[in-house]
């Protein structure tokens, strides 16, 4: 990972919702909820995954005692 992030160009900043000391580009912040919001609206953005799901939405998947 140390080694993918240096080859990052040094404008391109590293986030992290908690201090990183190994990694001395990452600062720390936390996303902002209206803002990805807006993002995901915007009708030039393109997704080439599905847009993430929260766990707590999603289908159990948990086997039944027989």
């Amino acid at each position: 990972m140390k080694a993918k992030l240096e080859t990052l160009e040094p404008a391109m900043p590293i986030f992290s919702s908690e201090l990183l000391r190994q990694f001395e580009r990452a600062v720390v912040r936390y996303p902002s909820a209206l803002v990805l919001a807006r993002v995901a609206q915007q009708p030039q953005r393109s997704f080439h995954f599905p847009p993430l799901e929260p766990i707590y939405l999603r289908d159990p998947h948990i086997t039944m005692p027989k």
